[in-house]
């Protein structure tokens, strides 16, 4: 039996006409789908499944992997959705924004169906969301949205990536390229569900989860020598002064402050925020530097 592309697709099952799956008759006749209506928007299907028209032209569906799927709107208002060499082709029935677009769909099998499409409410990420809290996304990786704008990534050695908030999107900055994530659903509790358009034009989804690590705390460094990534040793003495083995600078010193420890060298300042680890495996933790570089490292106990 062949899939229809709706369920390989778009998805965009619901309540479909009458048997054979034919879309219902006599539905009222509406100007059809315009860029303005679908570009840049979510959409949740009569299935649930979230649905993203990135404004390039790529489309990405919640539980679809299938790469490079794009959409567009031919000359007679109707929605065309290619993944592959499978092509589904909506007409809007009835609806409008507020209230959901009724479409009728012609997948490539010839088998017709109807659905509706919801707008998402999310009203996007926003820098209280984000800023100075770190994430594990969907593949383990762990990422630090510090809040001077910068931004870190456990397995990127990239330096200098920032980040910032356009239309309630994140837009990641690595040198010239730039990666967006658009809030599709969820919470800081549940895990943030997104949709990210990266460099080179490709699409994924995945899930940001706040990390619930407390941070540095005292007891866990005080009085105790580590050695760093690059095997220095770092030595926090309980009186609040700080020893690494290849700086000579004098008077350093260290302290905590909500969770993060402060390194202090003259005039300048260096913190480490932790992101993951113990004390018997070692302290995972992102570093950013007086000259607002930043790096990741682990501290082992010595």
């Amino acid at each position: 039996m062949l899939v229809l592309l709706l369920a390989v697709v778009i998805g965009m099952a619901g309540c479909g006409g009458g048997r054979g799956g034919t879309a219902t008759p006599n539905v009222p006749a509406t100007t059809g789908f315009t860029p303005a209506m679908i570009s840049g928007k979510t959409f949740t299907d009569s299935a649930g499944s979230f649905l993203t028209f990135n404004s390039n032209g790529t489309f990405l569906k919640s539980n679809n992997s299938t790469p490079n799927m794009t959409w567009s709107i031919n000359t007679s208002g109707q929605l065309v959705v290619v993944a592959g060499s499978s092509t589904g082709t909506a007409t809007l029935l009835s609806g409008s924004l507020a209230k959901g677009l009724n479409y009728s769909m012609l997948n490539s099998d010839g088998s017709t169906n109807a659905g509706t499409l919801t707008v998402s409410t999310t009203t996007g990420f926003t820098p209280a969301m984000i800023s100075g809290k770190t994430f594990t996304d969907s593949n383990g990786t762990k990422g630090t949205f510090n809040s001077n704008g910068t931004f870190l990534k456990s397995d990127n050695s990239t330096q200098n990536i920032t980040w910032s908030i356009h239309s309630g999107q994140i837009v990641l900055i690595a040198g010239n390229s730039a990666e967006i994530l658009t809030l599709l659903s969820g919470s800081l509790a549940t895990g943030l569900y997104y949709s990210d358009l990266h460099a080179d034009g490709s699409t994924s989804t995945g899930t940001l989860t706040v990390s619930t690590t407390t941070g540095f705390t005292p007891a866990m460094i005080s009085g105790k020598t580590f050695t760093d990534s690059a095997g220095s040793f770092l030595t926090f003495n309980s009186n609040g002064t700080f020893l690494k083995s290849n700086n000579s600078t004098p008077n350093m010193t260290w302290s905590i402050h909500s969770g993060q420890i402060v390194l202090i060298a003259g005039n300048n300042a260096e913190i480490l925020t932790l992101l993951s680890g113990s004390l018997a495996k070692g302290l995972y933790y992102s570093d950013l530097h007086a000259d607002g570089s930043t790096s990741t490292g682990t501290l082992t106990l010595k």
